[in-house]
């Protein structure tokens, strides 16, 4: 669950703040009620009134990580296309 999580949140924000979504909406999105809640409780995700937080998330999903990806994605499709 956790990664459909990342993947989801990487398609959505590129600081770790995600306006208007609540712990309902997480619970939703992953198909796990609770599961906010426990992202909360080890502190991986925050809530507030402006919407969701996710500390660090830059270290891990930043544009870097996301440049990275995309090259990697980029340099797949060359070589498939020459093959």
């Amino acid at each position: 669950m956790w990664m459909e999580f990342w993947s989801w949140a990487d398609d959505q924000t590129v600081n770790g703040s995600i306006r208007g979504v609540g712990a309902d909406d997480v619970d939703a999105i992953v198909g796990q009620v609770g599961f906010a809640r426990t992202g909360v409780d080890v502190g991986w995700l925050i809530f507030d009134d402006r919407g969701l937080l996710i500390p660090n998330f830059t270290r891990h999903n930043g544009m870097s990580a996301k440049r990275r990806l995309l090259d990697a994605e980029r340099q797949q499709a060359r070589r498939d296309k020459k093959a």
